[in-house]
């Protein structure tokens, strides 16, 4: 990369395969041994800092999206054009349709925080 940014010029990065499927397959079978719950599907991403509209909701609902956040795909691009191998990992803290604060959301984050922990761990000493 010659100092070029993904994000705001002409540089082409393919997104056909994001996530690293070793690094999924390893995510998968650390969450199995150790009962975390997990999901795997699709990421949306809306600019923020904001929650999203419900028209936005619908909208993204109707294209796929299983999922709805702020950030993530910037840092993917960014690391895609750097050759970084990636897994995404997300945990949802509020559900689209259902009304909620921005404290709430905080206090699920922390709550999730440890089952995270214990992900992350076992995959950083693979």
């Amino acid at each position: 990369m010659t100092g070029s940014n993904p994000l705001i010029g002409p540089e082409f990065v393919d997104m056909s395969e994001v996530f690293n499927p070793i690094m999924r397959q390893q995510a998968i079978k650390i969450c199995a041994k150790n009962t975390i719950p997990f999901h795997e599907g699709v990421y949306a991403y809306c600019h923020g800092p904001h929650f999203e509209t419900p028209a936005d909701k619908m909208a993204l609902k109707i294209l796929g999206a299983d999922v709805v956040g702020m950030s993530t795909v910037p840092e993917v691009i960014i690391a895609r054009s750097l050759g970084i191998k990636i897994l995404g990992l997300s945990y949802v803290t509020n559900l689209a349709f259902v009304k909620h604060e921005h404290k709430d959301v905080l206090k699920a984050a922390q709550r999730g925080s440890n089952q995270m922990s214990l992900l992350l761990g076992n995959l950083l000493n693979l």
